[in-house]
C-alpha cells in the first residue's frame, strides 16, 4: 500500500491507529493499537503487526478504516489478496466509513465481486481522494 510506515507515524500524530493482528491463519482479525515501527513484529501471515497484546482495540470503534488493496474499482469493487480476511471483518460496515489504499495505476472502473465481498466507499491513492458508487 502507499505510504507504509510513514503514513502511519503522520496518522498516528493525529488520531488511535489501529492495525490488525492476525494470531492464527485463517481465523478473524483481531486489532491492536499503533505503537510506532519499533513495535511491530512478523505475524503469522509474514505481515508486520503490533507484537503487544495488551494494547488490542476495537475496531468498532474505529470511525473510518483504511482498508488496502491489490486493486480498486470506481464502483466500490475491491481486490484483496483472497482470504477474505478484511471482508469477513468489515462484513455489515457501511461503504461511506471504508477507504480503499492503493497506487493510482491500480484502480479500475470495476472489478469481479461476490455476494461476500464488501463494497468500499472512498478511494485514496497518492494523488485523489474519490467518493465511489455515485
Amino acid at each position: 500500500e502507499p505510504g507504509g510506515i510513514a503514513v502511519l507515524d503522520a496518522l498516528a500524530r493525529a488520531a488511535r491507529v489501529l492495525l490488525p493482528l492476525t494470531v492464527q491463519r485463517g481465523t478473524l482479525l483481531e486489532w491492536a493499537v499503533y505503537g510506532g515501527s519499533d513495535t511491530l513484529v512478523a505475524g503469522p501471515l509474514g505481515l508486520r503487526q503490533p507484537a503487544d497484546d495488551s494494547a488490542r482495540g476495537d475496531l468498532a470503534d474505529a470511525e473510518v478504516v483504511l482498508v488496502p488493496a491489490v486493486a480498486m474499482g470506481l464502483d466500490g469493487s475491491r481486490l484483496g489478496h483472497g482470504a477474505g480476511y478484511y471482508d469477513r471483518a468489515l462484513a455489515g460496515w457501511p461503504a461511506e466509513r471504508l477507504v480503499g489504499v492503493v497506487h493510482d495505476d491500480e484502480v479500475a472502473l470495476a472489478l469481479p465481486a461476490g455476494p461476500h465481498d464488501v463494497r468500499i466507499g472512498w478511494l485514496c491513492t497518492p494523488t485523489r481522494l474519490q467518493r465511489l458508487g455515485e
